[in-house]
């Protein structure tokens, strides 16, 4: 997958240009492209699970990871749903405090140090 980059603009004097830049920033240009790619696969009903109990995928399947809170982060919840997509939120989960993600994270260090 390429890097989003911003559009060149020339002048960003008046309002309506200041919009449109921020409606072509790499953030805006990578959540449409992540709600385009959630809705692609509900539209494909692509089937999840273990074979003998396939079924098809649904929006709480779907799980979008980043790096950090911030502009991408933002402009993924409001892509999200604005294409009516069902979202959890920003404060639904905090992934590093779940154990799975801790014990990952764990295994993940002891295997670098054996390195």
């Amino acid at each position: 997958m390429e890097l989003e980059q911003p559009d060149e603009r020339d002048s960003i004097e008046d309002g309506c240009a200041v919009r449109q830049r921020s409606e072509t920033s790499p953030e805006v240009k990578l959540a449409q492209r992540v709600q385009a790619e959630i809705k692609a696969l509900m539209a494909a009903k692509t089937e999840t699970g273990a074979i003998g109990k396939r079924r098809a995928l649904r929006f709480g399947d779907v799980l979008v990871l980043v790096r950090r809170r911030g502009k991408a982060f933002d402009a993924i919840i409001q892509a999200l749903k604005h294409a009516g997509i069902p979202v959890a939120g920003a404060d639904r989960l905090k992934l590093t405090e779940h154990i799975a993600i801790i014990d990952l994270m764990n295994l993940a260090d002891a295997l670098l140090l054996a390195a």
